[in-house]
């Protein structure tokens, strides 16, 4: 019998359970074995929910329905999501003042609310829910551990990942946002995000964000750019560190994943499709795949590395403003070996071939959680003048 417990009930715990749900789902059917015996989701109600507004790749949506085994409408249904058909960047680079990067095959993903997706899956009935606070692991009894527990308060265990934001003014809008992308648009700061939540969840009062790096530009000057800018009602205001955890699995039992195991700006919106791909990752040791724990935390942490060095790659373009900001964020370095071989893929050929290339094999042509059209996408807006139809 194997038992996994997944404490906290977040964004990382509940798509964790679902991504083992599913997967020991698809095992038994498959005949591949007998999977995870019990999953337990130890959900302590007196956590407060994650406020800001969230957006996934096509892949968390497709989970969410199929592990649930629901139809899910985009523009109607339980938890009030709406959906993301790519992200649109405005005012970054030099050449283009707005440049789409969408999802291959014109996938769909979402932008949903924490407080009521979680509410969604503790009440599916997918896998056991405990409500319990649980203050020590050694109080839960199980053969594997996701500690899904939210931020550590001690960084020792940590490295610090290389970004040039870590603070957000966050606001309500003034008037209804309809559009059906994100949007992240550069400032002379930094960089804002809007997430067209719906505006009858509890994240619209935090669905736009304006991230800025508090060594270079004070708390005072970012909440008045901010309201400057754009039609907002600030509403709160986070500072954060950026960072992977050095180990994150744990005497081969206990399995980091949220922030207990990282935080990266969210910029492209990796989180959540990180937390998914680590569950994805895990399940292949604790279901006995021939995956050891070592050689699994090495792929997670390499997954990380990419997500780091693709989003530093956003800012080596700059944007349209000269600004102390930016001229500290186009300097930071990429150190990453794979990021330029897929680079020197993409620099010399037309977006048709690099899909052409992906077609042929999908597995091989991938950097992170991106498709490398995703990447020409990006180098396409950054370098050459865009066409409407573009």
């Amino acid at each position: 019998m194997t038992k996994v417990s997944i404490v906290g009930a977040g964004n990382a715990g509940c798509f964790s359970a679902l991504e083992y749900s599913w997967q020991s789902k698809m095992d038994k059917w498959r005949g591949n074995g007998r999977g995870i015996d019990e999953i337990e989701l130890i959900h302590d109600p007196h956590t407060e929910t994650e406020k800001v507004g969230q957006a996934t790749f096509p892949q968390q949506p497709q989970l969410l329905w199929s592990a649930l085994e629901e139809e899910f409408n985009y523009y109607s249904n339980a938890i009030h999501a709406t959906p993301k058909l790519g992200i649109l960047y405005q005012d970054w680079g030099k050449i283009n003042k707005d440049v789409f990067h969408p999802f291959p095959g014109n996938q769909i993903a979402v932008h949903f609310c924490p407080a009521e997706m979680q509410r969604y899956v503790l009440s599916s009935n997918t896998f056991k829910v405990v409500e319990k606070a649980i203050n020590n692991l050694d109080e839960v009894d199980a053969d594997y551990i996701i500690d899904c527990r939210g931020r550590p308060s001690n960084f020792d265990d940590y490295d610090e990942l290389i970004n040039p934001v870590n603070a957000v003014v966050l606001g309500k809008p003034e008037s209804k946002i309809n559009d059906p992308y994100t949007k992240h648009i550069a400032t002379e700061d930094g960089w804002t995000f809007i997430i067209p939540t719906h505006e009858e969840s509890p994240s619209y009062d935090r669905s736009i964000g304006y991230l800025y790096n508090k060594e270079i530009t004070s708390r005072e000057d970012a909440e008045k750019n901010f309201t400057k800018n754009f039609n907002v009602k600030i509403t709160d205001h986070l500072t954060f560190k950026n960072y992977v955890a050095k180990q994150p699995v744990i005497n081969n039992r206990i399995i980091l994943n949220g922030n207990r195991l990282f935080f990266l700006e969210p910029m492209e919106s990796t989180s959540i499709s990180t937390y998914q791909t680590w569950a994805r990752y895990s399940y292949q040791f604790i279901g006995n795949k021939g995956w050891a724990a070592h050689h699994a935390s090495i792929d997670i942490k390499q997954h990380i590395k990419q997500v780091e060095t693709f989003i530093l790659w956003h800012y080596k373009f700059g944007s349209k403003y000269d600004t102390p900001f930016w001229k500290y964020a186009k300097d930071l370095s990429i150190h990453e070996p794979l990021f330029h071989d897929a680079f020197e893929f993409i620099a010399n050929k037309t977006l048709e071939d690099v899909k052409i290339a992906e077609a042929t094999n999908p597995a091989s042509f991938r950097y992170g959680p991106w498709a490398l059209s995703g990447l020409k996408y990006w180098h396409k807006g950054m370098t050459e003048e865009l066409k409407q139809n573009d």
